[in-house]
């Protein structure tokens, strides 16, 4: 459709110093100038995440993208903010698809970060039951005890045996 050419700052500099020389009254160069001051503001805002020794999260680059879209200057930078954006909302979607179950009450963070409990599993009575029931029914309780290598290791670590064998014994 019939969209006004956006014109890079440079020349939006030269346009402003050349109605300068003009000694007339131009209403829209006031608007030139506070466009102009938009973009170079737009423009460090970028070089100052560029310059970051980190990558910037999702929300600021889609900040900075929405608040450099209404500017009526070509700013270079914007198309690529843009795409980089439309990337990682796909990503995320794609990652959310992948990993997260529907109606699920974890958000992606949470599924996607690292555990400290992972593999540890509280013993439970069924559990300690059903150990018990894999020893032969004729052991006594102190023949099962010594049958439980984990007993065996603590009774070590105690130091109420000297070796393995007296704790077999």
């Amino acid at each position: 459709m019939g969209s006004i050419p956006r014109y890079i700052i440079s020349s939006i500099e030269v346009i402003i110093n050349e109605a300068k020389d003009i000694p007339a009254r131009l209403p829209n160069v006031l608007a030139l100038k506070e466009a102009l001051i938009q973009a170079k503001q737009w423009n460090s805002d970028v070089d100052t995440l560029n310059a970051a020794d980190h990558y910037p999260y999702l929300d600021a680059l889609e900040e900075l993208v929405n608040k450099g879209r209404p500017i009526p200057v070509r700013l270079e930078f914007l198309s690529q903010l843009e795409s980089q954006v439309t990337a990682a909302k796909s990503w995320r979607e794609r990652t959310a698809r992948t990993f997260l179950k529907k109606n699920s009450t974890y958000s992606l963070i949470e599924v996607l970060s690292p555990r400290i409990d992972v593999g540890i599993y509280p013993v439970t009575k069924k559990r300690k039951k059903k150990e018990n029931e894999l020893l032969p029914a004729t052991m006594d309780k102190n023949e099962k005890q010594f049958s439980n290598p984990a007993h065996m290791w603590s009774r070590l670590r105690s130091g109420s045996c000297l070796s393995l064998n007296q704790c077999i014994r």
